[in-house]
């Protein structure tokens, strides 16, 4: 078994924990998740972690209704990890319930 983390960058482990949320919720279903990245990763040339997890969030930004929201959700998520004291868990909480749930 290797020692090497699971994830070679925070934002690789976001983007896939990202996912199983938005699965979990039924915000995206996996058969769609799947058919996008699969031709995210088709229509580039993958050559590090970096680019695979880069075609994983064009997928996943592909299945969502209106970038608008994403725009805002995007800005949520800067602003709580620019207040998030280091080596602390960011958590999402400058939104109103209603607003997460778009």
């Amino acid at each position: 078994m290797s020692d090497a983390p699971p994830f070679e960058a925070p934002w690789h482990a976001q983007a896939f924990a990202l996912t199983h949320h938005l699965a979990d919720r039924g915000t995206i279903r996996w058969s769609n998740w799947t058919g996008a990245l699969s031709q995210q990763v088709a229509a580039r040339r993958i050559e590090t972690s970096d680019d695979y997890y880069r075609a994983w969030i064009a997928a996943l930004e592909s299945l969502l209704p209106d970038t608008r929201d994403l725009d805002a959700l995007t800005e949520a998520w800067r602003g709580a990890y620019l207040e998030t004291p280091h080596g602390q868990p960011v958590a999402l909480g400058g939104l109103a319930e209603s607003d997460r749930e778009g």
